[in-house]
């Protein structure tokens, strides 16, 4: 797919649809973050259909059904902070943050340089 260090099917939609239409820019700098990082990074959902994303609670109008937006797991405190530092060094504008996991996004149609938390 990229010749980086996520494999298709951890990009692919997590119900095994085949959906698989993931931004290549966002793909690029997640593959720099982990360059960076010098360890592995756990891709917990990429692309969604919109039924697996309607059954995983996403939002409707979820970045994640249009390839704009990936969930890493974060293993503890030091990969939460260097994963976003650098996701913010690279660029990206849209970060939420999680008790076990970090969304980053490039969807341009949201407002941008925003963090938040998700209860």
């Amino acid at each position: 797919m990229n010749g980086g260090y996520f494999k298709e099917s951890e990009i692919a939609c997590g119900c095994g649809c085949g959906f698989n239409v993931f931004d290549g820019g966002l793909l690029g700098k997640l593959d720099r973050i982990r360059e960076y990082l010098g360890r592995p990074v756990t891709v917990t959902s990429a692309c969604r259909c919109a039924r697996h994303n309607k059954a995983v609670g996403g939002v409707a109008d979820s970045s994640h059904t249009r390839g704009l937006a990936v969930d890493v797991a974060v293993p503890d405190d030091a990969f939460r902070y260097w994963f976003i530092a650098y996701a913010w060094v690279l660029g990206i504008k849209r970060i939420g943050v999680g008790r076990n996991f970090i969304h980053i996004d490039v969807d341009a149609t949201k407002p941008q340089g925003v963090m938040w938390v998700y209860a």
